[in-house]
């Protein structure tokens, strides 16, 4: 139950992604995960389920009509 509440409001989910676009230079890597403003963060369990990327993958590839992946 989430007593109507879905996580945070736009202007305050922006924010952390703001501000790492806003920095002149990161020391991390291209493609570093970042959890808020920390580099490496803990991923949910599902982040890292290869197979459900897989899934999900081929279920999107087909609504849109492109060709699944093997």
């Amino acid at each position: 139950m989430t007593l109507g509440r879905y996580g945070v409001v736009p202007e305050e989910g922006a924010k952390p992604l703001i501000r790492l676009a806003d920095l002149d230079t990161l020391s991390e890597p291209s493609g570093t995960y970042f959890d808020k403003i920390k580099p490496n963060g803990k991923e949910g369990r599902q982040a890292t389920d290869l197979q459900l990327a897989r899934d999900l993958w081929n279920h999107t590839s087909a609504l849109v009509g492109l060709l699944a992946s093997h």
